[in-house]
């Protein structure tokens, strides 16, 4: 109909006519387009929280993960300066429960499950742009680096190993519990040390040393990551209107 007065305004020279029928259709776009872009913002809006919420979940969770790992990195350097300690100054050592659950699996780091998979849709997604605070963006940018820089430390067990290849000479591997099928307790590999043994060997304290260093050297990895996290978690609970 408007397409219609239009043309016969035109025809008629009414151009009062063909003026307000152009402001007519010029203002039904703009106003459409406000409306769309309206929805769509709302609908961005209301992603953005669920995303926020989604990563203030994955950082409760791998705050704790985090610690967890620390504590087990901070249990095994305790009971590392302990024995170091034995070892120079003839005083009594760590028990054998203690040696064992360091230096029998010194190699195997505590698994930690942090949760990336949120960041990770976000990136792969090309969604971080619904993330509006740039402040948040640039933390979240942090802690994923202190997490590669962290699952990097891989690439230093084989020199580990090498390393600590003089604890064989004073190890000794035995199967413990009550065997499979019995249900009276557990069963699996575990071993002793001759700490008289490593007392006399000059090379121990150095092993000793260096496993205490790669212990420290995985503390302190996980520490940055976990203030990365931290950092990141406070910001959400700022933006989702929580206390941090």
């Amino acid at each position: 109909m408007i397409r219609r007065r239009f043309l016969d305004g035109i025809k008629r020279q009414d151009w009062l006519a063909v003026v307000t029928d152009l402001v007519i259709v010029v203002l039904g776009i703009v106003i459409g387009l406000q409306a769309s872009q309206w929805v769509q913002t709302r609908q961005d809006v209301e992603t953005e929280r669920r995303y926020l919420k989604r990563l203030l979940a994955d950082s409760n969770s791998n705050v704790g993960a985090l610690k967890q790992a620390i504590g087990v990195n901070d249990r095994r350097a305790s009971t590392l300066s302990s024995l170091a300690a034995a070892l120079e100054n003839g005083g009594p050592a760590p028990s054998q429960a203690d040696l064992s659950n360091v230096m029998c699996r010194w190699f195997i780091q505590p698994a930690v499950n942090v949760r990336r998979g949120t960041y990770v849709e976000l990136v792969s997604s090309g969604r971080l742009a619904l993330l509006r605070d740039e402040d948040l963006r640039g933390r979240l940018g942090l802690e994923q680096a202190a997490h590669d820089e962290a699952e990097r430390l891989d690439l230093l067990a084989p020199a580990v190993f090498q390393v600590a290849a003089p604890l064989a000479d004073y190890r000794e591997w035995r199967i413990v519990g009550t065997g499979a099928g019995t249900g009276a307790g557990a069963s699996g590999v575990d071993c002793i040390f001759d700490v008289a043994g490593m007392r006399t060997d000059r090379r121990i304290p150095s092993v000793v040393a260096q496993l205490y260093r790669d212990q420290s050297t995985h503390k302190a990895f996980r520490q940055r990551e976990l203030d990365a996290v931290r950092a990141t978690s406070a910001r959400l609970s700022q933006l989702l209107g929580r206390p941090s």
